[in-house]
């Protein structure tokens, strides 16, 4: 055959390949932009910027709404410290069953449950995690940020992965300290008298920043400082890629996946009670499985999980970030449950 007609007949291979390829590629497109357009119609609703990353695990249905945009993580950036965690499990460094000594040099208020602890306890490594990611707990989060060696390993990890737009860079101390407007006292080590006068003007300082969101008002200059540091964000698909690896038992190990997935699991933040108020959960129907991990400020609320649906459906990934959310707590995680609630009925309905 004749170069010329072979290059012909490879063209046109090729042309069919693409056409037999894009075929499904576009019918999933379609498939979910009824669902899309319902969530950009709740979005609208409300006064902030949202990114919204969505995809069915099984099929690859998927949609994005402000997709690569870097929004301030908040909590959702624990994440990525139990990934390094369970990483350097696997590669032998500690297991996690070793004990971790609660020392009074990591001490700070800011942990909801082992800030109640005696300096001096040895919980394992496991509880450490499992307090970090289902309480959301900050003096835990800093405790094994310092175990696997802080931030360089962790965005490397990350990195490696392909999470190119997903950083975490700061210790919880430290991004709240950042937040609420005292980065003087960053490199300082506080007294717990020190600590307990931080803390109650952090309290009034979130109930400022509430009042003013509720009302829509500007938001401050120390936020906004906070909001244009490229630290500790990340983006809704990217984000949803962690996730979707880990439902793939592609973060670390098949096994240290499923544990990570396990612990996600029991996340008590973000449910009916909380004091950002119920988000991805709160309007699924009861019992649902939901692994998540939420953040938030009062100008941001974070949710990313991936939901379990029933009767063999499937899986969902999602990711739903805001930024500049000039809501009350409750009023912008009501947004996010009923995007979770608009996602789990499409995908119901549609397999």
């Amino acid at each position: 055959m004749p170069p010329s007609i072979t290059r012909r007949v490879c063209e046109l291979c090729r042309a069919a390949a693409f056409v037999v390829w894009a075929a499904p590629v576009a019918a999933q497109r379609a498939d979910v932009r009824s669902l899309e357009a319902t969530v950009r119609a709740i979005t609208t609703e409300y006064n902030g910027e949202t990114g919204v990353a969505v995809e069915h695990i099984e099929s690859g249905r998927a949609f994005a709404i402000n997709g690569h945009k870097r929004f301030p993580l908040a909590s959702v950036s624990k994440l990525g410290i139990m990934l390094e965690a369970f990483a350097q499990v696997e590669e032998g460094k500690f297991t996690l069953a070793d004990r971790v000594e609660v020392t009074a040099e990591q001490y700070h208020p800011w942990g909801g449950i082992m800030s109640s602890f005696d300096i001096g306890l040895q919980p394992t490594v496991r509880d450490v995690i499992f307090w970090m990611i289902v309480q959301t707990d900050n003096l835990a989060t800093d405790i094994m940020f310092e175990k696997v060696g802080g931030a360089a390993n962790i965005r490397a990890r990350l990195r490696g992965l392909g999470l190119d737009e997903f950083s975490v860079d700061r210790s919880s101390r430290d991004l709240l300290l950042q937040y609420y407007g005292f980065p003087e006292l960053i490199p300082k080590k506080l007294t717990r008298e020190e600590y307990r006068t931080v803390s109650a003007a952090f309290s009034k300082i979130a109930q400022e920043r509430l009042a003013i969101a509720r009302v829509h008002g500007p938001i401050p200059e120390a936020v906004q400082v906070y909001l244009r540091d490229p630290r500790d964000t990340g983006s809704p698909l990217h984000l949803n890629l962690f996730l979707v690896k880990m439902f793939r038992g592609e973060l670390v190990s098949p096994a240290a996946s499923r544990q990570m997935l396990d612990i996600m699991l029991q996340t008590r933040t973000g449910r009916a009670g909380w004091v950002a108020g119920a988000k991805l959960v709160g309007l699924l129907p009861a019992g649902t499985a939901v692994a998540h991990k939420t953040g938030d400020w009062p100008t941001a609320n974070n949710d990313v999980g991936i939901i379990y649906l029933p009767d063999d459906r499937g899986h969902v990934a999602i990711s739903l970030l805001t930024t500049n959310m000039n809501e009350d707590s409750a009023v912008s995680a009501h947004m996010i449950a009923r995007i979770a609630r608009a996602v789990y009925d499409f995908f119901v309905a549609s397999p």
